[in-house]
């Protein structure tokens, strides 16, 4: 009995150490998340200011990540993809929008999350400061002074996006006697953009390993009857095809049918409807069934809140065929031999070098704990000699280009242009106005207007650096601010 009475007081001194530990483990867990968790208190006056930084880190940075998603996972496209005809697509050539190609040439041209995350860091840098525009909606109230550039921090969360921003200001209210500083700032994104770069990153992954675009055409070629490939005909006079409307022909095929194309566990609607001859006119009762459902991962279906879909509009296809002369495909004559030399034969092999580009969209639909989110990259698809062409020859480094100082920038000069300034509400040309031209981030003094061409009216000459989408603004006291 005293041995079972041991037993019994060991055990209930375990269970008891155990519970004590398990108590000291949750309460310190607790104390960590309370930690984490500090409660940001504002003052009433800063009030104001905040939400004015916040509000423009939150506008800045949701326009970036809306230039991110339209161009692949660019904002500044570098040098060396723009100076190369064939490493992006021109959707809009009038303004200069381009689409650099994730794959072209035998080149794996994939941005990194790194690379992308940097991006958007200097967009922030470089926008931000236009947005805050000295503060000058508060000039009335407040005297806010810049005590430090400010320092950004951007993370690709699982589930949305952070911003984290060191903007040290000293705020001072002109009538109450106030004064505080103010250092950070903090905007987080609902957007998941990692889960839609890793699904994106995953079909051009897939795509260079299954040639499934590739095939989708091959397949179109061979069902076509328009499109020669190898074939015969009881005729004497020879057959002839010109390249020219074969490859009208197969541009009409790819901008029709890859539409089509569906990434299993994805979202998509199976009664979709589609002209089909031979069945019910819905997708699911369709070769698209069958033939275009494309499974890149057993676990695909963790992107089931994802629409993905395949384009091909009128964008520049390169087609060549072999045999062929001048742009025309033309067949060989047999004829029989003895008593069958009345009867002619006609034959043909022709093969295709093919090459287009393909743009892939991925949307990303709102739900209740993220905004809705669209991105986009295209890639060429590749064939030669009827055979998926997609040998990987390189892949591109992605390296941030040196940093340019905004002295190097505004010395950078090139076109001259001159600058007219007037006053907006009497139409009379107004001097001495200080003129400075923005280019993002950089900022470079023009200087004063004066009279020009003996007086008729006021304005500068100047040389000034390139740069899309520049901004001239214009001061003179006494005046509101201007730009252009």
């Amino acid at each position: 009995m005293l041995f079972q009475s041991i037993k019994s007081q060991a055990a209930i001194f375990l269970v008891m150490s155990l519970i004590i530990i398990i108590i000291g483990l949750l309460y310190f867990l607790y104390q960590k998340q309370s930690a984490e968790r500090e409660i940001d208190i504002v003052q009433p006056e800063v009030v104001p200011v905040k939400s004015y930084v916040d509000n423009c880190i939150k506008l800045v940075a949701e326009e970036g990540l809306e230039r991110i998603g339209l161009s692949g996972g660019y904002i500044s496209i570098p040098q060396s993809i723009n100076s190369n005809p064939f490493a992006a697509l021109s959707i809009y050539p009038k303004a200069d929008f381009k689409i650099p190609y994730w794959w072209h040439n035998g080149i794996e041209a994939v941005p990194t999350l790194e690379f992308i995350n940097q991006q958007l860091t200097e967009h922030l840098q470089s926008e931000f400061k236009n947005c805050i525009s000295r503060f000058e909606s508060f000039a009335d109230r407040y005297e806010i002074n810049e005590l430090k550039e400010p320092f950004f921090i951007v993370k690709f969360n699982e589930n949305d996006v952070s911003v984290s921003v060191e903007y040290p200001l000293e705020i001072v209210l002109k009538n109450g006697g106030f004064k505080a500083l103010r250092k950070d700032y903090a905007y987080t994104i609902p957007i998941r953009f990692k889960k839609v770069y890793e699904l994106a990153n995953l079909i051009m992954e897939r795509e260079n390993k299954d040639y499934f675009i590739e095939k989708k055409t091959i397949d179109l070629i061979s069902m076509d009857t328009d499109i020669p490939t190898t074939d015969y005909e009881a005729r004497c006079s020879s057959k002839t095809w010109q390249l020219s409307s074969i490859k009208e022909k197969l541009k009409t095929l790819l901008r029709v049918n890859l539409p089509y194309i569906r990434i299993k566990g994805t979202d998509y609607n199976p009664n979709l409807y589609v002209p089909n001859p031979s069945g019910n006119d819905v997708y699911s009762q369709t070769y698209f069934q069958h033939h275009y459902i494309w499974e890149i991962a057993t676990d695909s279906a963790k992107y089931r809140n994802m629409k993905v879909s395949f384009a091909y509009e009128n964008w520049p296809l390169d087609i060549y065929a072999r045999p062929s002369q001048n742009g025309i495909l033309r067949s060989n004559a047999q004829k029989g031999a003895d008593m069958l030399s009345f009867f002619c034969l006609q034959i043909w092999h022709f093969t295709y070098d093919i090459e287009y580009p393909v743009i892939v969209t991925i949307f990303d639909q709102q739900t209740k704990d993220n905004k809705p989110y669209q991105f986009r990259f295209a890639f060429k698809a590749d064939i030669d000699h009827n055979q998926p062409n997609r040998v990987n020859k390189g892949t591109a480094v992605f390296e941030q280009e040196p940093e340019v100082s905004s002295e190097d920038f505004c010395n950078n000069v090139q076109n001259e242009i001159t600058i007219f300034t007037f006053n907006n509400a009497t139409g009379e040309n107004e001097r001495d106005v200080e003129l400075t031209f923005v280019c993002g981030r950089f900022y470079c003094d023009i200087g004063k207007t004066d009279w020009l061409s003996f007086g008729a009216a006021a304005g500068i000459t100047k040389r000034l650096p390139y740069c899309v989408n520049g901004i001239v603004k214009g001061s003179k006291k006494g005046f509101a601010d201007a730009k252009e």
